[in-house]
């Protein structure tokens, strides 16, 4: 088994190994947390020794995941819940605060009319 730095870790039983598997998710859930409170990218890949294409990925990945959930609670009418993710999802994609939000939908709008 490989850590997130690419070492071998040796795994005694899968007992160990759940606990391994949570404490990564910990971690990477840690570095998005960093990522969504606006630290820069390059700071959060020093900070927690993570490659910066993982990084991107895990926001991707998190991103989608979260639009996957936002569609599955509009299908069962969790009408707030829905409204809840679906800022998430975009504050996971781009890795800002819910007050920039409404800038980066305007962006695509600026850009086209210039």
């Amino acid at each position: 088994m490989r850590c997130l730095a690419g070492k071998q870790v040796a795994s005694k039983n899968n007992k160990e190994s759940a606990s391994l598997n949570q404490l990564r998710r910990f971690y990477l859930s840690l570095a998005l947390h960093r990522l969504i409170c606006e630290e820069k990218l390059a700071q959060v890949a020093e900070r927690f020794a993570i490659n910066r294409g993982l990084l991107q990925s895990l926001m991707q990945q998190a991103s989608t995941y979260a639009g996957m959930v936002t569609v599955f609670c509009n299908r069962l009418g969790w009408i707030h819940m829905e409204r809840l993710l679906s800022g998430f999802q975009m504050r996971l994609y781009f890795g800002v605060s819910n007050e920039l939000l409404d800038l980066i939908r305007l962006s695509p709008l600026l850009n086209n009319s210039r």
